[in-house]
């Protein structure tokens, strides 16, 4: 995993609220300000080798993880705001299930993450041709950039990174000058500078 999108889901359009990276969403989330879900991850992991790439041990990680973080008994008052009720995880029981977690909204994500939260983003158009979009997105600083529609839909995640090298790969297989087949004999080489991006 390379990254998080965070998007707005108290109405059906899902607007885009930022990204970040996994490192980022540890480091605000479990190592600042909710301390429960490093903790909880440390008791999960125990004498595991992590990371690791066996299924089995993975799913069993996650297993205690999220055991970890539950409870069926009500939790204290004092501690209220930090636990959420969910229903029953068996469809015979009655019983709710505690959780220790929280609800995030934009204005946390952006206090807790600063910085770290990137906000890049690039309108797609119906009508806009995709050489327009793909100059847009190379215009902007941040690795990942966030399509949106007019209504700032999340629409798609782009490596900008990645993009650029596709782009310039392209740019450099498409020039003359790469194979002899396209330059007639005595043909002047053009400027290279003039296909920079």
């Amino acid at each position: 995993m390379r990254a998080f999108v965070f998007l707005e889901t108290s109405t059906t359009r899902k607007a885009f609220l930022g990204v970040a990276s996994p490192r980022a969403v540890w480091k605000a989330l479990a190592a600042q300000h909710h301390p429960w879900f490093e903790k909880a991850f440390g008791e999960a992991t125990g004498n595991n080798m992590f990371p690791t790439s066996d299924s089995t041990t993975l799913r069993n990680i996650a297993k205690f993880y999220v055991e970890k973080l539950q409870s069926q008994i009500e939790p204290p008052k004092i501690d209220a705001g930090k636990w959420e009720k969910r229903p029953s995880p068996s469809k015979d029981s009655t019983e709710g299930l505690w959780e220790k977690t929280t609800w995030v909204n934009s204005v946390l994500l952006e206090r807790w993450f600063g910085p770290k939260l990137s906000d890049a983003w690039c309108l797609e158009e119906q009508d806009t041709p995709n050489s327009a979009l793909v100059e847009a997105i190379l215009k902007r600083n941040d690795d990942f950039v966030a399509i949106v529609d007019r209504r700032h839909k999340f629409r798609g995640l782009v490596d900008r990174k990645a993009l650029a090298t596709q782009v310039w790969r392209a740019r450099v297989q498409d020039r003359p000058e790469t194979t002899a087949a396209f330059r007639s004999p005595g043909e002047s080489r053009p400027d290279p500078s003039s296909d920079l991006l």
